[in-house]
């Protein structure tokens, strides 16, 4: 299917699978997910290829690339073996936040550094009382010496540690208003003084590690203020649509790599010379998740335009977010399916797909939120 896409576009799409060719195969998963590590090497070539800096201007050391062509990015390295969402993809996203958000100050500090792979980003928002509804958070932040004092805890923080890294947390600074009024963005290095860090055992997204945050009077100065104070919402809530976006195109990415292994274990168990019913069934499926592949990805290379246009609007955003999403559950469920008992050892790529997918539909705006969104666009109350 042609997908409008420029020669410059193919081009750098040929470039990523030449990358991923040479560099991702011999990713350890299993070794990565029990240190809760990132690829260090890998993430290193990424920086030298300047991949760091695609979405940021040139004025900071970036290459000024449009939505669509970080979307391929997330998407062809998904594909390719990068470990999704990996550093790279939370880096960007968070970084994109800063050039919205930031101060003139804050932007010529984080985003050359970013650009050369020498700053990484995450985001502490989810509390244990705050999920999906982030307008409840209760991690304060209170004026003290020319900067704040942040007490509190945060869950469920990908790459939260390093030595390079900026956490961007959200900590509520005003009590006294309606919840969503009261809350300011902070910048906070990964190395301050009264952090704690707690590294979670969980399902999936264990590779750069998941990790509990505890925040024990933390203290920053003014300048690592994001946005203004207590205008945190707006300055997280207006970048969600693009960020969902490109958080789409990595499921895309993702789901095509977990076909493509499905079509090999297909082969390899139910071949010309295997039982013919079982393979009608399982050719049969695989048809159907090839079409539906197609429809992801006309759904993400939509939105991802549209951004560049500036005209996302949220339906789009809801339609390939939710759809992608659950697209790539259905998928790690099939691939576990036909690998049959071999994709229920821990040694292989199956069960790390099916664990891997079990959150896409609740991550980044689960799927029955973006329904109600989706749903009030059209009017119903």
């Amino acid at each position: 299917m042609d997908f409008g896409l420029t020669i410059d576009q193919k081009s750098f799409i040929n470039e990523i699978a030449e990358f991923c060719s040479a560099h991702c195969k011999a990713i350890d998963i299993n070794d990565l997910e029990k240190r809760g590590a990132d690829p260090e090497a890998i993430e290193q070539k990424l920086a030298a290829k300047s991949w760091y800096g695609l979405p940021f201007p040139e004025e900071y050391g970036g290459s000024g690339r449009g939505y669509l062509s970080v979307g391929l990015l997330i998407e062809r390295l998904a594909m390719g073996g990068y470990p999704y969402p990996g550093r790279l993809q939370i880096t960007m996203l968070n970084g994109l936040n800063v050039l919205k958000n930031g101060s003139h100050a804050q932007k010529m500090d984080l985003l050359p550094k970013i650009c050369r792979g020498e700053r990484t980003m995450s985001i502490s928002v989810t509390e244990p009382n705050a999920g999906s509804n982030i307008a409840s958070l209760q991690t304060a932040a209170t004026p003290k010496d020319d900067g704040w004092v942040i007490n509190g805890q945060k869950l469920y923080s990908s790459g939260a540690v390093g030595e390079r890294n900026i956490i961007m947390v959200a900590a509520r600074t005003d009590f006294s208003v309606k919840a969503h009024k009261g809350l300011t963005l902070f910048l906070v290095p990964s190395t301050r003084p009264g952090l704690k860090f707690t590294r979670l055992e969980a399902m999936g997204r264990n590779i750069g590690g998941l990790y509990e945050v505890f925040f024990d009077d933390v203290w920053v100065p003014n300048e690592n203020v994001l946005g203004e104070v207590n205008k945190g919402w707006s300055a997280m809530t207006k970048g969600f649509n693009v960020e969902r976006a490109i958080v789409s195109a990595g499921y895309l990415g993702f789901s095509e790599r977990i076909f493509n292994h499905t079509v090999t274990i297909a082969n390899e168990r139910y071949g010309r010379n295997g039982d013919s019913g079982k393979r009608g069934a399982v050719m049969s499926r695989l048809a159907e998740f090839a079409t539906e592949l197609q429809a992801a990805k006309l759904l993400t290379y939509q939105a991802l335009r549209l951004a560049d246009r500036e005209k996302l609007s949220i339906e789009a955003v809801c339609q390939c977010k939710v759809y992608g999403s659950e697209l790539a559950k259905r998928l790690g469920d099939f691939c576990a399916e036909v690998a049959g008992g071999i994709g229920y050892r821990m040694d292989s790529l199956a069960q790390w797909y099916y664990r891997e997918t079990r959150i896409v539909t609740v991550g980044g705006g689960s799927s029955q939120i973006m329904r109600n969104v989706a749903a009030a666009q059209l009017g119903l109350k």
